[in-house]
């Protein structure tokens, strides 16, 4: 995930990213980058990305459960 290492603190990164895992199956790497985002969003207090992000998840995990780990 070079792009993310080049600006971790850019949110659009994580969901774009996350959604491009998940267009390809890779719906493990799609919930990790998901995850990462929201621990961002929360640090930056950006709560209209973290609804994003969150809601993104919730789509492709049915397990989560709104925590942040």
């Amino acid at each position: 995930m070079g792009i993310v290492k080049n600006n971790p603190e850019y949110l659009g990164t994580y969901y774009q990213l996350g959604k491009l895992f998940d267009d390809a199956g890779q719906i493990e790497d799609a919930i990790i980058t998901l995850k990462e985002g929201r621990k961002i969003a929360l640090q930056q207090n950006d709560q209209k990305t973290l609804g994003e992000l969150t809601e993104a998840l919730m789509l492709i995990d049915e397990d989560f459960d709104g925590s942040v780990d």
